[in-house]
């Protein structure tokens, strides 16, 4: 799939059994965002990837996870879920496209593949969460529909 953009890629959804496949990319989104809020480098752990993933499958009644590849090689995720609490609430759980990919259309690709997954599954509402320190993104967000509703504070 190209976009219009200077690159090739395609998406693909891979089994949610699979979903290690995407760690190497998760671990940069979660350097980045520690990065971010603490202006420290931090390599994350094995175990961090091991808690996050178990809380993603954990709260979800279905899930997907796509990648984009260029080249054979992955260059962004998203992963998508229905909750099981309220199976007609979509969320975006995790969404990263390497830095040289970004600009390129590759996370919108992907955004919209899991917002068309929501309407084929009759998702009703449709949510994510955004770091505070990472406002940038909201107006790619917004481009999709979404709207700031509240803002939860940590101590």
């Amino acid at each position: 799939m190209n976009q219009g953009t200077d690159i090739e890629y395609s998406l693909k959804l891979i089994d949610v059994s699979q979903i290690d496949q995407i760690a190497p990319l998760w671990k940069k989104l979660f350097a980045y965002h520690h990065e971010m809020r603490h202006q420290v480098v931090y390599e994350p752990s094995d175990t961090e990837w091991i808690r996050r993933k178990n809380k993603l499958k954990d709260k979800a009644c279905e899930m997907i996870v796509l990648q984009a590849l260029s080249e054979n090689k992955m260059i962004g995720y998203l992963v998508a879920s229905l909750q099981k609490l309220d199976p007609t609430c979509g969320e975006i759980d995790s969404l990263f496209v390497l830095d040289e990919y970004r600009s390129e259309g590759v996370g919108g690709a992907l955004l919209e593949e899991a917002l068309n997954w929501f309407n084929y599954k009759g998702v009703i509402r449709k949510k994510l969460a955004i770091g505070i320190e990472n406002e940038r993104v909201v107006s790619f967000y917004e481009k999709y529909g979404f709207k700031a509703k509240r803002l939860i504070m940590e101590g």
